[in-house]
């Protein structure tokens, strides 16, 4: 997402499918032109360094991969 919005191509999608884990980004990213803001803005915030969509989706998406994203997960859980 952040690779799509430094070359100013976000913006110009007009629909987003997701399957499996990428429903998180997806509504996510969604919900962010829930508030108003125009796909400029969201291209914007997206690029950048200290992107708050993206921290937030670090911060919060620990439940997707609980063991991190180094290993494997144990197979007795």
């Amino acid at each position: 997402m952040r690779g799509l919005a430094k070359k100013g191509l976000l913006k110009r999608f007009d629909y987003l499918s997701t399957v499996s884990g990428g429903g998180y980004v997806g509504v996510s990213f969604g919900r962010l032109f829930g508030k108003g803001i125009s796909a400029e803005e969201v291209e914007r915030g997206v690029e950048s360094e200290r992107s708050i969509w993206l921290w937030w989706l670090r911060a919060n998406g620990r439940y997707l991969m609980p063991s991190g994203g180094g290993g494997r997960a144990d197979p007795s859980d």
